[in-house]
Order: structure tokens, then C-alpha cells, then sequence
């Protein structure tokens, strides 16, 4: 399922270019199974795990949005 969601914390090391800042709002892949959200920085293609209420916030759950 698609979300809205807010990075609160990055864990990793970008990679050059990488677009990601802190609390700005992306659009990425929920995984309700284990909490988490992934994201491709489209500048870079550098693939993100973010972890709900602990590296980022969801904002809205984009449910007309397909996978």
C-alpha cells in the first residue's frame, strides 16, 4: 500500500546526489507485516527501509495509489 510519510531519522549512509532530507514528505511502499516503508531515491536509485514511529512518521495512507 502506498503511504505519504515523513523521514525522521536517517540510519544509513546516502550515496552521492542522494535527494533524501529529514522532514520532508515522500511517497512510499508500506509493508504492514513489518512496519516499515520503502523508498527509492529517484536522483541516485539507493533503496530505503524506514520503520514506522521509529525512522519516519506516516502521514496518510494512499489507498487509490496500485503497487
Amino acid at each position: 500500500m502506498k503511504v505519504i510519510f515523513i523521514v525522521t531519522e536517517v540510519a544509513d549512509i546516502r550515496k552521492q546526489e542522494s535527494s533524501l532530507e529529514l522532514g520532508i514528505e515522500y511517497i512510499g511502499t508500506y509493508h504492514e507485516k513489518n512496519n516499515s516503508v520503502w523508498w527509492t531515491d529517484p536522483i541516485n536509485q539507493q533503496n530505503w527501509v524506514f520503520w514506522n514511529n521509529d525512522t519516519c512518521e506516516i502521514v496518510k495512507f494512499l489507498k487509490y495509489l496500485k503497487e
